[in-house]
């Protein structure tokens, strides 16, 4: 028994293996599967092309990335021709005719209740009746289809148009990574019978221009900025490094990086990649590159006339202010709506304001920051503070502005935190910004109940966990949890 269940295991396992080499059963004659994609790196030596898979510099999977269509991958493919495409069509040609005449069938069912709905209405004397709709039966095509067409895939064919696209995208690819002087040609390897084509790719990059120089533009408005440039080298390592190829990616790379910790570490509010740019000459000769990194003015309005905008200098920034804005989130969560009510209209303020309700009461903590609520606050300002990296007077720093978001999300008793950093509004030309955050409580008490249902031996039980949170009990973020 055990040999005839061996044996047609693997009859049946050598039928799965040869129907598995017919990946192109569904392609019709004059065209080709298309099998695969190839990147061949070429060089002269020794006036002989010489031939190879690797390049010291580029990568042939990130160049086959550019490369469309891509092949198919083997086992959606083997999935797709299990299906027989000419039962399949005639499959989905009934099933759809089949639902066609379902929904006709309750169209028409509805039409003539809507017909009867009509006449009563109008036996009533009523120009007004109800009309109702259905919707049409959604069309489910079956599991063959969801095997062909979800877990397959259809084979995908050479495509000469597609070729010359990919050959145009790899010499693009070429130039952004500093070989300006390189070439892209293709062949296609066609095996007839199996009627399968491979794409070779021959990439020939030539001489790259390579980064002989990096240096900072010497105007004295921006030296700080200079002198910041040479503490990013050293803390965070430049992308730009001497002996490199010249690649456009990395330049704009670099000008994020440098702006980011020009924003964490610098004090330098507002400054961002679209100030950083670059001056490259390629007049050094034997392919080298001299970098030069020059950075924009910024343009802010003028305080005395606001439609026009005057040009100023980069600058660091200290914080003026940081004030805790604490909302509540509804009606329901003041001990007293209605004295809250009276108090808005005394002071002549909107019960609500861009979607938050007006605060009223303020505790200014000097240097700590400021904490505007309503009532009493539902968090305490020294558990505000602890979280708080930010110090009035200190210079600003994006990275303390994230820290902080950061501590608040972990208390975990917020629905809504909102930072805001603006410079100062009284005087735009001063070096001090104002720092706000919103922050909206969620719900404090939670019940949960959770039923169980068991089974043993047949012995039917019922069983359940009621769970009780408060996730703010003494307004420390104390979390307290009974079930």
């Amino acid at each position: 028994m055990s040999v005839r269940i061996y044996t047609y295991g693997l009859f049946a396992l050598l039928v799965i293996l040869v129907s598995a080499c017919r990946q192109s059963k569904y392609v019709a004659e004059g065209h080709y599967l298309l099998k695969k994609n190839e990147i061949i790196f070429t060089s002269i030596k020794d006036s002989q092309v010489v031939e190879g898979d690797e390049h010291e510099f580029l990568n042939a999977n990130d160049m086959l990335d550019f490369v469309r269509p891509t092949a198919n991958k083997k086992i959606r493919l083997f999935i797709y021709n299990r299906i027989d495409t000419t039962n399949y069509q005639k499959q989905v040609r009934h099933k759809k005719e089949k639902y066609q005449r379902k929904n006709e069938k309750r169209q028409a069912r509805e039409d003539a209740k809507n017909e009867k709905r009509i006449a009563r209405a109008k036996a009533k004397g009523k120009d007004v009746y109800k009309h109702k709709t259905i919707p049409p039966k959604e069309l489910k095509l079956g599991l063959r289809h969801i095997i062909r067409n979800k877990m397959g895939e259809p084979p995908v064919m050479l495509d000469t148009f597609k070729i010359r696209k990919s050959r145009e995208q790899l010499q693009i690819y070429l130039k952004k990574h500093g070989y300006y002087y390189g070439s892209v040609s293709d062949t296609v390897v066609y095996k007839e019978k199996k009627r399968k084509a491979t794409v070779q790719y021959f990439v020939q990059p030539g001489k790259p221009y390579i980064i002989r120089e990096v240096k900072f533009d010497t105007t004295p408005d921006i030296a700080s900025l200079i002198k910041k440039y040479d503490e990013y080298k050293i803390k965070s390592g430049s992308l730009l490094q001497i002996g490199n190829p010249l690649v456009e990616d990395v330049l704009d790379r670099e000008r994020e990086k440098y702006s980011k910790y020009c924003r964490d570490y610098g004090g330098f509010f507002g400054f961002n990649k679209n100030y950083v740019n670059f001056e490259v000459d390629s007049t050094l000769g034997n392919f080298g590159v001299s970098i030069k990194i020059y950075i924009k003015d910024k343009f802010i309005p003028d305080p005395e006339n606001p439609d026009t905008l005057i040009q100023i200098p980069h600058m660091t920034y200290k914080i003026k202010s940081v004030k805790f804005n604490l909302y509540n989130s509804d009606s329901l969560s003041f001990k007293d709506y209605q004295t809250y009510k009276k108090r808005c209209d005394e002071l002549a303020l909107p019960l609500k304001e861009q979607g938050k309700f007006s605060l009223l009461d303020t505790i200014d903590l000097g240097k700590e920051g400021i904490y505007v609520y309503n009532e009493k606050p539902f968090l305490k300002p020294d558990l505000l503070d602890f979280q708080n990296f930010l110090e009035i007077g200190e210079f600003y720093k994006d990275y303390y502005v994230e820290r902080t978001y950061g501590t608040l999300v972990k208390l975990d008793v917020f629905s809504s935190i909102t930072p805001h950093i603006e410079i100062d509004p009284e005087n735009p030309r001063a070096r001090f910004v104002d720092v706000t955050y919103d922050l909206v409580p969620s719900k404090r008490q939670s019940f949960l109940l959770e039923p169980k249902t068991s089974n043993t031996n047949g012995v039917l039980g019922i069983s359940g966990t009621a769970t009780y949170t408060n996730k703010n009990l003494f307004r420390g973020a104390q979390r307290l949890r009974i079930s």
